[in-house]
């Protein structure tokens, strides 16, 4: 889930955006800007999520540590946000489709409203049936993504040095025609710098899903020894900028496309559309799987009604599993002729919805942080210790409160742009309204450090005993995937860190 939460359409589609707006050069850093800040809340998340492993995770750990108000608004934003790029992500499917379309003309065979129904029905029945085979599932479609990444990257080298049939050499000559940094909205030194902003930006939607790994934790194997490693594992040289084409349907605007197309290279880009479309199914089965786990985590909470607390032998909270694919329905809207303008509407609102659960995660872990030092529990007992904290989660919390600023800057520029604008900031109040709204409701307030409840429900987690349990690796990659991802303690600190749990 921590893969294939990030490896979605918007790595293989959405990327022409920013590629457009920013150029080539303009990529590198930005991307690597925002994954440094990304990479400061995951490890805090990955710490609250293995002391008390919980459904849902950021709802409650923000009800927990902070306040019960912030905890009912981060919920119910989660859980659209969830809903909506599961929408999004659907809407893709039906978008992708239309490459076979113009290509060999199926138009019957592969109307999008058929497509949607078929993989809407698939991905709901997964999620009901048992979350073991979900997990599979997504095992599978992850690593057909993650393949299939290495394969481009090393196909991109190929085509640089001028391999591909047509023997043309395309490494880096673009940044020298169109260049390498392109202006947005205006010229100039200002226009390079908005263009690079905007990559600040879209590198930001890119990385949503990037904090699903936590979601799961309460339904996970072993937690305090796979979510930690799943959060280790997440932590345009060859296409012109000019030459993208965002109208086109499914792979035909992938920068990867249109550079495998100018190396003369053929058959390449059914392939590639057929990937982008099981990235999008499974996106859409996982935001599935989340948002019926959020509307759980509201449940417990007592947020929302009883009737989301239900759940099948298995553990499976069936009402909110039949109630958020009843509202993916809305992804039906992209079957329309404005199909796609939907999906870019979605996929913008959840976006900034998830900066505000990326701020929200920052600011459970400082109030987990305070907690801690004001209760007298050392840090270095913990089954997982995050770096460079508190001082990570300040810098990330500021990071992210920047990108919802100024998400929606280009509807400022040369003329009001009412559209962009609603879209860009309507998840703004929202937020406050429903946290502002509940604290008057509820009569909440913050919690103080030392009344902090740290241990309701880890006494059933600690006696299973599960830092124990671990199996050796069986093989050479699986004794190289352990040297990367999971740095095993010795005997005297594990049982030190039992101890401090026990205490």
């Amino acid at each position: 889930m921590a893969l294939v939460g990030t490896i979605e359409t918007g790595l293989f589609l959405r990327i022409e955006s920013a590629l457009t707006r920013g150029g080539p050069s303009s990529l590198v850093p930005g991307y690597t800007i925002t994954g440094m800040f990304l990479y400061a809340m995951m490890p805090a998340l990955g710490e609250m999520a293995t002391w008390l492993p919980l459904p849902g995770a950021t709802p409650q750990f923000c009800s927990r540590y902070v306040d019960d108000a912030l905890g009912f608004a981060v919920g119910y934003n989660n859980w659209y946000a969830a809903t909506f790029s599961g929408c999004s992500d659907l809407s893709a499917t039906a978008i992708v489709i239309q490459y076979w379309n113009k290509e060999i003309n199926l138009t019957r065979v592969l109307w999008p409203g058929v497509w949607i129904t078929v993989i809407l029905v698939s991905i709901t029945l997964l999620d009901c049936i048992c979350v073991g085979i979900f997990g599979e599932a997504e095992f599978a479609l992850v690593t057909i993504k993650v393949f299939t990444l290495l394969g481009l990257l090393i196909l991109a080298l190929v085509v640089d040095l001028g391999c591909g049939s047509n023997a043309h050499r395309l490494g880096f000559q673009f940044w020298n025609d169109p260049g390498a940094i392109n202006t947005y909205l205006t010229t100039g030194a200002f226009g390079r710098f908005l263009g690079w902003f905007s990559v600040l930006i879209n590198a930001s939607f890119s990385y949503v899903g990037i904090e699903l790994v936590a979601v799961a934790a309460g339904e996970t194997k072993n937690p305090r020894r796979n979510i930690p490693r799943a959060v280790r594992r997440t932590s345009g040289v060859f296409c012109s900028s000019t030459r993208l084409a965002a109208s086109a349907p499914g792979a035909a605007r992938s920068p990867w496309v249109i550079a495998i197309q100018g190396a003369g290279i053929t058959g390449l880009p059914s392939l590639i559309n057929a990937v982008i479309l099981s990235s999008a199914i499974s996106a859409a089965n996982e935001w599935l799987f989340c948002a019926s786990r959020y509307l759980y985590a509201l449940a417990k909470l007592g947020k929302a009604l009883p009737i989301f607390l239900r759940c099948t032998k298995r553990g499976i909270p069936w009402a909110g599993v039949w109630t958020t694919a009843l509202i993916l329905c809305v992804s039906y809207l992209d079957v329309s002729n404005s199909g796609s303008s939907v999906s870019n509407w979605l996929s913008s609102i959840s976006a900034i919805s998830n900066c505000f659960t990326w701020g929200s995660v920052s600011i459970a872990y400082l109030g987990f942080h305070r907690a801690l030092k004001a209760q007298g529990i050392d840090r270095d007992s913990l089954p997982y210790k995050a770096p460079f904290q508190p001082c990570a989660s300040y810098l990330a919390l500021t990071f992210f409160a920047t990108v919802i600023m100024f998400s929606g800057f280009s509807a400022f520029v040369y003329r009001f742009d009412r559209q962009e604008f609603i879209t860009s900031y309507i998840t703004i109040p929202i937020f406050f309204t429903l946290y502002f709204g509940h604290k008057l409701i509820r009569k909440t307030s913050l919690i103080g450090a030392k009344d902090v409840d740290l241990f309701s429900g880890k006494q059933e987690v600690d006696l299973d005993g599960e830092l124990n349990d671990e199996v050796p690796p069986k093989n050479m990659v699986e004794k190289v995937l352990n040297w990367l991802f999971f740095r095993k303690r010795s005997p005297e600190t594990q049982n030190a860190s039992l101890d401090g749990l026990s205490g």
